[in-house]
C-alpha cells in the first residue's frame, strides 16, 4: 500500500463514485416495480417461471428517458404433462417517470402492468388470473 500514490487512490475512488451515479436505476426489484424507467433506445427481456409449469415472457422498450412500453405473453402448463393453456391475450406494461430520484427525495412514476400470474380462469365471472397483476387487490378466493 505504501507504493501506491495517494493521487491514484483518490482518482480510483472518485471515478467509481461518479460512474455509479450515471447508471439508470432498476425498473423492478424482483417482481415489484420501482420508479425507474428504461433509457431511450434500450430494452429489457424477462422470463417468469411459475408454479405448475407456467411461463411468461416479456419485452420492455425505453421510448424516451422517462417513458417505457412493454408487452408480455405466456401460458400455464407449458412444462409438464397437462394440456397447454395459452393466456387469452398479450398484456401491457406502461410507465412514465414524473420526478427523478435524488438523495433527499424518492422518484415518482405513474404506470400500469396488466400481467397476472398463474392460470387464467375463464370460468370465473371476472375472467382473471390466479394471482392478480400488481396494483389490484391482492386477496384470492378459493372455492
Amino acid at each position: 500500500m505504501k507504493h501506491i500514490p495517494k493521487g491514484f487512490l483518490l482518482f480510483l475512488f472518485s471515478s467509481i463514485l461518479l460512474a455509479q451515479s450515471t447508471y439508470p436505476p432498476p425498473t423492478n426489484l424482483v417482481t415489484i416495480p420501482t420508479a425507474g424507467t428504461l433509457v431511450r433506445g434500450s430494452f429489457a427481456m424477462k422470463l417468469h417461471v411459475q408454479k405448475n409449469g407456467g411461463l411468461t415472457s416479456g419485452l420492455k422498450v425505453g421510448i424516451t428517458d422517462r417513458f417505457q412500453f412493454g408487452l408480455t405473453y405466456g401460458a400455464s402448463n407449458l412444462i409438464g404433462d397437462d394440456s397447454l393453456r395459452w393466456y387469452p391475450r398479450p398484456e401491457v406494461n406502461l410507465k412514465y417517470r414524473l420526478i427523478d430520484e435524488t438523495t433527499s427525495m424518492p422518484g415518482i412514476s405513474l404506470g400500469v402492468d396488466t400481467q397476472g400470474f398463474g392460470s387464467f380462469n375463464n370460468a370465473d365471472s371476472l375472467k382473471r388470473y390466479e394471482i392478480k397483476e400488481i396494483g389490484r387487490a391482492s386477496c384470492r378466493e378459493r372455492v
